[in-house]
């Protein structure tokens, strides 16, 4: 027979959030990117502090496109239109490139992670604007049809 291993469910609406925060903008680069998993995870367990702290972050990283693309899986478990805006808002401030193709194809996909009506806000905020290439609007229409938005 075999040996059951118990099972756990840790309540992201009542760990402390300090701690992780220290984590968050902590010397160690991998301890920070996990500090800023939990916080995306927290704040879409209805901890809004979490993903406002993850939305200044942001700002924070702004140069450093190697910290940002694990940034911006965080800001996607984000469910609210801020997050929405500040992803899509990276096609504005990244200039489409080829040192930075890859990063802006994260960051559609981290978009496509959204909550249901914060992708569609995104997406079509893409599809419309006419200050980003017509490349990238495109790619956001073909992503659009396949999430049948």
């Amino acid at each position: 027979m075999a040996r059951r291993i118990p099972s756990f469910e840790i309540d992201l609406g009542m760990l402390p959030i300090e701690p992780l925060l220290r984590r968050a903008v902590g010397a160690d680069p991998q301890d920070a990117r996990q500090a800023w998993t939990i916080l995306g995870l927290m704040a879409r367990r209805d901890r809004p502090e979490a993903g406002i702290f993850l939305l200044g972050l942001l700002q924070v990283h702004q140069h450093d496109l190697a910290q940002m693309t694990a940034l911006i899986d965080a800001v996607a478990l984000v469910p609210s239109a801020a997050a929405a805006e500040a992803l899509k808002n990276e096609f504005l401030r990244v200039p489409s490139s080829r040192s930075t193709r890859t990063y802006l194809n994260e960051v559609l996909r981290a978009i496509t992670h959204l909550s249901p009506p914060w992708v569609d806000q995104a997406l079509s905020g893409l599809m419309d604007d006419k200050r980003l290439s017509p490349k990238w609007r495109r790619r956001a229409e073909e992503v659009a049809w396949r999430l049948n938005l």
